[in-house]
């Protein structure tokens, strides 16, 4: 990744922690965007993923193994769709059993 920022064909993730550091850089401290259409571009970029809203649940360390699987399947079943492994995967891990470790017969 810091071959690619140095190549200017990438930019540091820790420009987008805050939007202050961000504009400080983009404003101040690059070189390389040199056209309208590229600043443009990448300011497009960054208020896009500054805008992006992504859902949260936040559980309490003392939220047992069977409600945190059932609040994962009833989550779930309302979003993407999940297959019958997923679903099984998840009540048995209750059981300590871990599907995704185990060999495929």
């Amino acid at each position: 990744m810091e071959d690619l920022v140095h190549q200017h064909k990438a930019l540091p993730f820790s420009l987008f922690t805050d939007s202050s550091r961000f504009y400080r850089w983009f404003y101040s401290e690059q070189n390389f965007l040199q056209r309208q259409e590229d600043r443009d571009l990448v300011e497009t970029f960054y208020r896009r993923f500054a805008d992006f809203m992504s859902p949260v649940v936040a559980l309490s360390p003392e939220t047992g193994k069977d409600n945190i699987v059932m609040i994962f399947e009833r989550i779930n079943r309302t979003g993407v769709t999940l297959s019958l492994f997923d679903l099984a995967g998840a009540r048995l891990y209750l059981k300590e059993v871990k599907l995704r470790d185990r060999p495929a017969s």
